[in-house]
């Protein structure tokens, strides 16, 4: 069973999910078919991948335990909630966790959505200490094989709104406030530039149209990371973490 949420963690949550943080009124019909809910744009470009629809939300530390203290899971429908370790060295993992659920449509309501979809298409970058340092414009893997195509990107919010900054700086304050959530992110964030640049490193080559392509073969292949140094790069992320926080921050141990 997992431990329950601190009180502290569960009030950081409650302030993001209360933060009903909107970049443009109904902004799922600007793109056509609320692409951020499904990608199917991009999906569509899959030959192999995805032809079984689901939708994979990724989820802060503590996050999962939060939907089900309020009661909110059942809005998700049957679920999983996928949790694995990825070994970072001899003495630290990170423990990636996500919802899948099969809905069609929207996977979640819109109150109970969770952090990463209120904020997408944003993903804030944080220094150590948890201050809002930057926005990356592309949120994830998706958003960064479109650009390597050369190709519009799907969502259509291109800016943060001036009204909705509090709005936006309130959920990035949250986060910044707890050093593992903040990590998480950065983390996140890190490894999809990893992929991203592993796979625009060398031009396309013969049979290869796209880099949806390159991106599919990759995966199935299990070749989207060079491990040795994305674990690196963790790790030197999880120390400056360490030497900033001390007990305050504390991955989970390898098991």
């Amino acid at each position: 069973m997992p431990e329950p949420l601190s009180p502290t963690r569960t009030s950081l949550f409650k302030r993001i999910y209360e933060t009903d943080l909107v970049y443009v009124p109904a902004c799922y019909t600007a793109c056509g078919d609320a692409y951020c809910c499904n990608y199917t744009r991009t999906k569509s470009r899959f030959a192999l991948i995805a032809r079984v629809h689901a939708q994979e939300l990724p989820l802060l530390p503590g996050e999962y335990e939060f939907l089900t203290q309020q009661g909110w899971l059942e809005g998700f429908g049957e679920h999983e909630h996928k949790v694995e370790d990825y070994v970072i060295d001899d003495r630290r993992a990170l423990r990636v966790e996500s919802l899948v659920s099969p809905k069609a449509g929207c996977a979640c309501q819109h109150d109970s959505r969770t952090t990463t979809c209120r904020l997408y298409p944003l993903l804030p970058r944080f220094d150590v200490q948890g201050r809002l340092v930057g926005v990356d414009r592309r949120f994830g893997i998706f958003e960064e094989i479109v650009a390597l195509d050369q190709e519009p990107q799907n969502c259509k919010v291109e800016i943060l709104p001036f009204d909705q900054i509090p709005d936006f700086l309130a959920i990035t304050t949250a986060i910044g406030e707890d050093p593992e959530l903040a990590f998480y992110v950065q983390a996140y964030g890190l490894a999809k530039v990893h992929v991203a640049q592993r796979l625009g490193a060398t031009p396309l080559g013969a049979g290869e149209d796209d880099h949806h392509q390159r991106f599919e073969m990759a995966l199935l292949r299990r070749e989207l990371f060079d491990h040795d140094a994305l674990r690196a790069d963790l790790a030197e992320l999880a120390d400056r973490y360490e030497a900033a926080h001390g007990s305050d921050f504390c991955l989970s141990s390898r098991s």
